[in-house]
């Protein structure tokens, strides 16, 4: 498996339970590349400040994955600059406030701590734009709430 840096692959990038479901192929198109691999660099300053691994559940979706599970149709996945994680073996919670008041927040447009209706949370982490200075937004979404813990 080729990795895209130290402790991602490429498989990580492209890696969909719905679209394995289905028979689908999420192939990641070689003009996101670099886009991917800066989100890959993104994650691993992430990890080093949790200290633990991340379990990767949704990087790059194509925009027939992006529609399947909900996806906006501005979703950051669409470009790879998103990815959804879960820290193996820390609270998440806990990984999101160490997240929100880390230096790594200088470089996240988005962190946002969300969960499914069945109980599921990971981490969504999203770069900015080319181009365009990240946001630095935290938010907790629970139950179609929104908490906003900074900007």
């Amino acid at each position: 498996m080729d990795n895209i840096s130290t402790h991602f692959t490429w498989k990580d990038v492209t890696a969909s339970e719905t679209a394995k479901k289905l028979g689908w192929v999420n192939e990641l198109p070689e003009i996101l590349h670099d886009i991917a691999i800066a989100q890959a660099m993104l994650l691993e300053n992430v990890r080093s400040v949790l200290n633990v691994p991340l379990s990767v559940s949704s990087w790059y979706r194509c925009p027939a994955l992006n529609s399947r599970v909900g996806g906006k149709p501005n979703s950051a996945h669409l470009t790879a600059r998103a990815t959804d994680v879960v820290p193996i073996g820390l609270d998440i919670i806990e990984a999101y406030n160490m997240v929100a008041k880390a230096g790594v927040m200088e470089d996240i447009d988005q962190l946002i701590l969300e969960n499914d209706k069945n109980g599921n949370r990971w981490l969504h982490i999203a770069q900015h734009p080319h181009g365009d200075e990240p946001r630095h937004m935290a938010f907790k979404l629970q139950k179609d709430e929104v908490t906003r813990v900074n900007s």
